[in-house]
């Protein structure tokens, strides 16, 4: 019986949980910025070469991976009551002697699961109007569920098209954005280390990663004429090769770039986001970099420079095994056929691309 409970009450946990973009939220979120901070500082120290004291050197550790999510606790909990105590509860908040009595199979139950809890104030959350964040790592026994969860998930607005993975099916949705629509999808939440993880590990998939992370930065460029950031692009030499600092770094361009075109940044601000370009590029691209800025200055739309999202869209609703997220396309590896059409696509429009095997 206790099994049969337990399995219930997991059941319900794992079924009101929303995976986040971790990275963006904890631009908000003080707490889960310094847990992601101390992964990667544990990540850094485990791949260490360290001697044991029999002089051997010890085992490197792979790295943890973690997905964070959302979980309604007090709609939980409320929910946890009623099926296990009360049928006939009223809706509403729990009493503190309610509580008292579930909190304790709740918490033995994200335990069981793997499930640990970032501890924000509540305050803080309802401020940004989250719910209580948690992780899992990858090896733990809530992940799969959770990833499947967040397949067969229904969307909050209209399907736009669907594709699939191994077989099964997962819905993209647009944002509301009429003028420049995004493809959001199950995986669109994810780390990049922990979607390549559920392609190879949850679904048993070989994929293959066609990305054009530089194409806003190319689209411009190539407006201002600048031939060496081109050429830059097209090697793969504009950013830095380590994966972290990349990240870091296209962050920062894009925020530039889209703060110089949003409409609404003060006089301050505005200078300010050309000196960081003017810094990040002055020391490669120092006789291009005012040709760059004017190009962003004289842009009609910055919907413009999404072109190739469109392209990417297209191509994958024609073309359900293949997943699209804003600005790559994974594709199983042994569909050489659509990995060579969607290249020659690419080259006809004149993007550049890099092609990676996960």
């Amino acid at each position: 019986m206790v099994g049969t409970t337990n399995t219930r009450v997991a059941k319900t946990i794992i079924n009101n949980s929303n995976l986040i973009n971790a990275k963006q939220t904890a631009e908000k979120i003080g707490l889960l910025k310094k847990d992601m901070k101390q992964v990667d500082a544990e990540n850094l120290l485990n791949a260490l070469p360290l001697i044991q004291e029999n002089g051997e050197l010890a085992p490197i550790l792979p790295p943890r991976k973690y997905v964070y999510f959302t979980i309604p606790v007090n709609k939980v909990k409320h929910d946890l009551y009623r099926m296990l105590f009360n049928p006939n509860i009223k809706d509403g908040s729990l009493n503190k002697k309610t509580r008292a009595k579930i909190t304790p199979v709740f918490e033995e139950v994200l335990t069981s699961l793997g499930i640990e809890s970032i501890p924000v104030h509540p305050c803080i959350l309802k401020s940004y109007n989250l719910n209580s964040i948690f992780k899992a790592e990858v090896s733990s026994p809530a992940f799969k569920a959770l990833i499947e969860n967040e397949r067969t998930r229904k969307p909050n607005s209209d399907i736009s098209f669907t594709s699939t993975i191994a077989g099964k099916s997962f819905a993209n949705t647009y944002s509301k954005n009429e003028e420049h629509p995004r493809v959001f999808n199950m995986f669109t939440q994810m780390p990049s280390s922990v979607r390549q993880y559920v392609f190879k590990n949850v679904y048993g998939v070989d994929m293959v990663e066609i990305d054009l992370t530089n194409s806003i930065v190319q689209c411009l460029a190539a407006r201002g004429q600048c031939m060496k950031m081109l050429e830059a692009i097209k090697t793969n030499i504009l950013l830095p090769r380590d994966q972290n600092e990349r990240e870091e770094a296209k962050e920062k361009l894009i925020t530039w770039i889209f703060s110089l075109l949003s409409g609404t940044a003060d006089k301050r601000w505005i200078t300010r986001c050309k000196n960081r370009l003017r810094e990040f590029l002055t020391d490669d691209y120092f006789d291009e970099m005012e040709f760059f800025i004017k190009a962003i200055d004289d842009l009609d739309s910055p919907h413009t420079l999404f072109h190739y999202e469109d392209i990417l869209r297209e191509f994958c609703r024609n073309h359900p095994v293949c997943i699209s997220l804003h600005d790559a396309v994974y594709i199983p590896a042994d569909r050489t056929d659509l990995i060579d059409s969607l290249k020659q696509t690419l080259d006809e429009h004149k993007y550049y691309y890099k092609v990676k095997s996960l």
